[in-house]
Formats: C-alpha cells, sequence, structure tokens
C-alpha cells in the first residue's frame, strides 16, 4: 500500500506532467499549483486540499481551490483538475467585469480564494467554486450570470 505522499506525486504527475519526490510533509509546491494533505482535529481521515495559481489578462494572480474528502490518486486528480477549472473561470469573470468597469481585487478579504469586484460603491465576492455573493442583489444576479457564462465558455 502506497502512503499519502506516494499517491500525491503520482496524481501531481498525472495533472502536471512533473515528477516530484514524496516528502513527509505531504504538500507539494509550484508555481501553479500548491497541493496538500492534512488531518482534520480528532479525526483520522486527511483532506486532499488543490490549489490552482492563475493570472489574468491584467496580471492578477487569483487563487482558486477545490478539495476532496479522500487521499485515492483518482480523487486528488479529480480536485487538482477541478481547482484548475475553477481558476480558469475565474480569470474569465475578472476579465469580463474589468472590461465592464469593475476594480478587481484577486481574493477575497479573510478567505483568499475568489476574487472581490467593486463598482459605484458596490462589492461583489465571487468565490472560486462560482457563488456570488453582495448586498446588492442585481450585482450579485449580474456577477452570477457571468460566472455561467465563462463556466459554458471553459467547459
Amino acid at each position: 500500500m502506497s502512503t499519502i505522499a506516494d499517491r500525491m506525486a503520482a496524481a501531481f504527475k498525472e495533472v502536471t506532467g512533473l515528477s516530484f519526490v514524496p516528502s513527509d510533509d505531504r504538500r507539494i509546491s509550484t508555481e501553479r499549483f500548491i497541493v496538500t494533505a492534512y488531518r482534520e482535529p480528532a479525526s483520522r481521515r486527511y483532506t486532499f486540499k488543490a490549489e490552482r495559481f492563475i493570472m489574468d489578462s491584467t496580471g492578477r494572480v487569483m487563487v482558486a481551490e477545490s478539495e476532496a474528502d479522500c487521499t485515492s490518486v483518482r480523487a486528488m486528480v479529480g480536485a487538482m483538475r477541478e481547482a484548475d477549472r475553477r481558476a480558469q473561470v475565474l480569470r474569465g469573470v475578472s476579465d469580463r467585469l474589468t472590461e465592464d468597469g469593475w476594480t478587481i481585487d484577486p481574493m477575497i478579504g479573510g478567505l483568499g480564494s475568489g476574487i472581490t469586484a467593486h463598482r459605484a460603491g458596490v462589492a461583489v465576492m465571487i468565490h472560486s467554486d462560482g457563488r456570488a455573493v453582495s448586498s446588492n442583489l442585481v450585482a450579485q444576479i449580474y456577477a452570477e450570470a457571468v460566472v455561467r457564462v465563462i463556466e459554458n465558455d471553459v467547459l
């Protein structure tokens, strides 16, 4: 039976083509991805987390995340591919909102993953899973529509 670190290295190679020597800290870090496996407190199970960094057309670097509650190679590959898809959607949303006159912050304060868009005193937080949150319902609906359009383009 392979260790979690061995399975992480295998999943990372399958997704990126890059080989890594498994490490005891259960973490692999490159310019594009940071992947980690960690144990939740008071649990015997590990969670795998993939963070995908991507740059939009203006040079802003943003991050999208995905997690799997299983540490099989297949689950880790799935989480990495989902993080990559989410990052591509965030990049597209950032570019589209920038074109529409929004100011983009490439993170969500306190969370990190996702983007915050500002325009005319209104803020919309777009999480890496595609959820849009705003105190302004019209802005939220608009952001959700942009996310859906970009998701269709990415698929």
